[in-house]
């Protein structure tokens, strides 16, 4: 630490004084050091790494995530809200609300009242609610930078991040770990900063969670940590930071010997021309049946569960851990694929599935995602799983901001902040 240093060659000058000097000249030096960290400089640095799933840690190389572990606090787990998809997440982390709080219900979903339908390119904040950590950090006159978080180019009661970004997929992942640097090293750095990588999602969907190609996906996230802790000790801010790793979801291995003839098509909901059907992998979100049709419908899916490889869920009957349901946006029925098989999108014979997907219950490990977080505050050692509208809190503390009513376990915060 900068103090740290700093006393060390106090002390050798002070060890000739008499103890009393000493002492008083001590207790200075703490006051100094304390004051820098009350004069706003502290940054904390909240970066989401989409995809990655909770026991990819075992399969890291040496080297800066494995650092963080070592020096920080780990959870065991961090468990997403349902459904395990990117939006609903990142935005129930943000918040630290559930999505019948925040109204992003999916990836992809149907709002009656709207008659509109969102998708992930949606920005309009009529579809975006609850206060996001940087609106209630710069609530509070502090600042806050994001750099692609999803929901970070939404105008939150009429304002944005100091600095923010339109998402752009293939924006170069150094230049954002770059900036975040610079940032974090201004002269009056902001309180907070946010940011987002998509590459282990990518990998994962694209391979499968067990494929090569995700462990080398893992070596290009520890080399962006391990070129952001050398970009911050470089600069001498290092001791200023806490950096805190979550991501929004697991990672499941889509069965690649499904039958052609074993998908769920969704075509059997399209002959009624006042259904609507949005397919969100694996899921499928029917809006407009009548409560009777709903129940037939499922009734029909469920008895042959073992052919669709799906099960089938009137909204009236969703368990409650799917917090889903937010006026006019909750379907009539969803349709969920078993898990490690795929909803057919087209007609029959379906192209063959591989790779991987989420979308699958957060009871299922295999969804869950990581929480790691190393800096002067954080408490070292491993917790048990947290829940993804817990960072809220946590963060909220970290920059020392008071929270928006959310649903978090307020009482997790001790277990990671000092």
């Amino acid at each position: 630490m900068i103090c740290s240093r700093r006393f060390t060659g106090f002390l050798s000058r002070a060890a000739t004084r008499n103890c009393a000097a000493f002492i008083m000249a001590l207790g200075l030096l703490q006051g100094l050091c304390m004051n820098a960290w009350a004069d706003g400089n502290s940054v904390c640095i909240l970066i989401s790494f989409d995809g990655f799933r909770h026991d990819y840690i075992s399969r890291l190389p040496n080297g800066a995530i494995k650092e963080l572990i070592a020096h920080g606090c780990t959870a065991d787990a961090l468990i997403p809200v349902n459904p395990t998809k990117t939006f609903p997440n990142h935005w129930s982390i943000a918040t630290g609300l559930y999505p019948s709080d925040h109204g992003i219900v999916d990836n992809r979903f149907y709002d009656r009242v709207l008659n509109d339908t969102f998708n992930m390119t949606r920005t309009e904040p009529v579809w975006w609610r609850g206060e996001p950590i940087w609106t209630t950090v710069e609530r509070t006159g502090k600042t806050a930078f994001t750099y692609f978080w999803p929901g970070s180019s939404t105008p939150i009661n009429g304002h944005l991040p100091s600095k923010w970004f339109t998402y752009e997929h293939s924006r170069d992942y150094t230049s954002r770990v770059d900036s975040i640097v610079t940032w974090a090293s201004m002269p009056k750095p902001p309180d907070l900063i946010v940011s987002y990588f998509e590459l282990l999602d990518d990998a994962g969907h694209r391979y499968g969670p067990n494929a090569p190609q995700v462990d080398s996906a893992l070596a290009v996230a520890n080399s962006l940590i391990s070129r952001l802790v050398k970009g911050l000790e470089a600069r001498g801010v290092i001791n200023n930071c806490t950096i805190v790793l979550v991501s929004d979801h697991g990672m499941a291995e889509i069965n690649p010997a499904t039958p052609h003839d074993k998908h769920l098509s969704v075509e059997q909901f399209m002959a009624d021309p006042t259904v609507r059907v949005i397919v969100s992998n694996p899921n499928i979100l029917v809006y407009g049946l009548p409560g009777t049709t709903a129940n037939t419908i499922a009734a029909g899916i469920n008895a042959d569960s073992q052919t669709y490889r799906a099960t089938a869920t009137p909204v009236s009957d969703l368990d409650t851990a799917w917090h889903i349901q937010y006026p006019g946006r909750t379907p009539d029925l969803i349709v969920t694929a078993e898990y490690g098989y795929d909803i057919d999108v087209g007609k029959r014979p379906a192209r063959k599935s591989t790779g991987g997907n989420h979308g699958y219950s957060n009871s299922i490990s295999d969804m869950h995602g990581i929480f790691i977080a190393s800096g002067h505050r954080i408490k070292p050692g491993r917790i048990q799983p947290l829940s993804v509208i817990d960072v809220y809190n946590i963060i909220c503390k970290l920059t020392n901001v008071p929270p928006a009513r959310n649903r978090g376990n307020a009482n997790r915060v001790s277990d990671v902040v000092h």
